[in-house]
């Protein structure tokens, strides 16, 4: 999860009801899982994030390509790049590789513990890749290695060839597994030609998933393409499991370099090796049960506003949702996922009947939104949101008070006013002073009933000035509310003894 928390965002809110587009207004405090793309027609939207591949104790080099980089992680050091890195384009995350058929792709160097440092002996291995095939090129490359060892004084030559052939990949280990002693003058030092061909064609501009993986236990190579399994072999010298296996070896004298994309025009993403039996990665999901995001905090500027409803628009392809959450508060806070004050937005009928609820959650100053996205039992289909607006509703601050007037009476200055009908006022305040509006810095008498003070205690023979102002749960002063009030015409009196 990333917490990017901060300061609310700014909205000149008016009053009455407005509505506030959060998916270009709205800045995120908390993400988990998600990511921004392109849509089908160009647009940006928020979707899941991507099962994308993480490095572990299996992991001997990964190439994600993402955020438009060429980061290499693992035993690996980049020696030359010659490609396009493309965010609009890719399998996983949010980035790739395009490479051309003039290019000469990229060349990586293994390093100390590499499983293709020379003169390593290996156990089991998978070697995989996401593959988006543009309009194919026979003999592009995606995958290309060459190494050599020795048989007595003759050089065993040794090469891994992922290449494109009639529109399809083929796998072309010549010699990679080998039996019996380095340097043996006889032929008991020997390779083993092993070739794996993908049976169905290539769709051309879409994404598959390639897979081979190694298992010494049994001697077994296997070819996968989308989880679907193209082409087994068994790497013993019968080519079926009562054999005497042979093993995978990188030949002592082997070239120093892993090249991918050679002369090959078509994509590649999430390109990784391992020193592990892989399980088939067809899934676009993986096994991520919801995207969620926290939009910061939104100033509404009056601390009486109200939710009203919401609008989504959006993907929801199958049985995947899209669900938007909201609560509303007078503090800038910094809620997490499981805030218990959140509210389900019926984004269909609205909340109409529920804005009027008393308790706090529904009326604020700040407007607190949260964005759940949940796919179904199909695990490629991904709900995005393209559009989110909130409406909301503040309540205009009460007018100033008409019909002010003000007389000594014998328990002291009585001050009367015509009672507020409009703004939902919930009380009234009578500022007071000896000067023209020199009084604010004196405390008000509060009127929670009525509309009518006494003002006692006043030194006689002093003249005082009198201004009323009401409020309601907008710009009650007692919640902090910063909205002025609204004040009648100024009266003065000379208090009598």
């Amino acid at each position: 999860m990333a917490l990017l928390g901060g300061a609310a965002s700014s909205l000149q809110a008016q009053a009455g009801e407005a509505v506030v587009d959060l998916m270009h207004q709205g800045e995120f405090a908390r993400q988990e899982e998600i990511m921004r793309r392109s849509g089908a027609a160009g647009e940006e939207e928020i979707t899941i994030r991507d099962a994308v591949h993480h490095m572990d104790e299996d992991t001997d080099l990964l190439l994600s390509f993402d955020d438009g980089r060429a980061d290499v992680q693992g035993a690996y050091q980049l020696i030359s790049f010659q490609g396009y890195l493309q965010k609009d384009l890719h399998a996983l995350g949010n980035g790739a590789v395009v490479f051309l058929d003039s290019s000469a792709g990229m060349v990586l160097e293994p390093r100390q513990g590499s499983m293709f440092q020379p003169g390593t002996y290996l156990g089991a291995f998978s070697i995989e890749f996401w593959f988006y095939s543009g309009a194919p090129r026979e003999g592009g490359e995606v995958l290309a290695w060459q190494g050599s060892s020795w048989i007595g004084t003759e050089p065993l030559f040794q090469k891994i060839l992922v290449s494109l052939q009639d529109r399809r990949l083929t796998w072309n280990l010549e010699n990679f597994f080998v039996r019996g002693e380095i340097g043996d003058q006889t032929d008991g030092f020997t390779g083993l030609p092993v070739v794996l061909r993908q049976r169905r064609e290539l769709i051309p501009r879409t994404w598959s998933h390639h897979l081979l993986r190694y298992n010494p236990d049994r001697s077994v190579l296997e070819y996968l393409v989308n989880g679907v399994p193209e082409s087994v072999v068994h790497v013993t010298d019968t080519g079926d499991q009562t054999g005497t296996p042979f093993n995978p070896y990188v030949g002592e004298l082997s070239e120093p370099a892993v090249r991918i994309g050679q002369y090959l025009n078509g994509a590649v993403d999430e390109f990784r090796i391992s020193r592990t039996w892989r399980e088939p990665d067809q899934s676009r999901t993986g096994d991520l049960e919801r995207g969620r995001l926290i939009y910061r905090p939104l100033d509404l500027y009056y601390p009486g506003a109200r939710v009203q409803g919401a609008q989504v628009e959006g993907r929801t392809p199958g049985a995947t949702e899209i669900r938007t959450y909201f609560f509303l508060s007078d503090y800038l806070e910094d809620p997490g996922f499981s805030d218990p004050r959140w509210q389900l937005l019926d984004v269909q009928g609205g909340l109409k009947e529920v804005s009027e609820d008393p308790r706090p959650a529904y009326r604020g100053r700040f407007l607190y939104t949260m964005v759940e996205l949940l796919p179904d039992g199909v695990r490629e289909n991904k709900p995005g949101l393209r559009s989110l607006s909130v409406e909301y509703r503040t309540d205009p601050v009460p007018p100033a008070p008409q019909g002010v007037r003000v007389s000594n009476t014998e328990d002291g200055v009585l001050l009367e006013w015509n009672p507020v009908l409009r703004g939902n006022p919930e009380g009234y305040m009578v500022f007071f002073g000896t000067g023209p509006d020199t009084y604010f810095d004196q405390n008000p008498r509060r009127v929670e009933q009525g509309n009518q003070a006494l003002i006692q205690g006043l030194q006689p023979g002093r003249v005082y000035y009198f201004r009323v102002g009401s409020y309601n749960y907008s710009n009650n002063p007692q919640r902090g509310a910063h909205i002025p009030l609204e004040l009648s015409s100024e009266v003065h009196i000379r208090a009598e003894g």
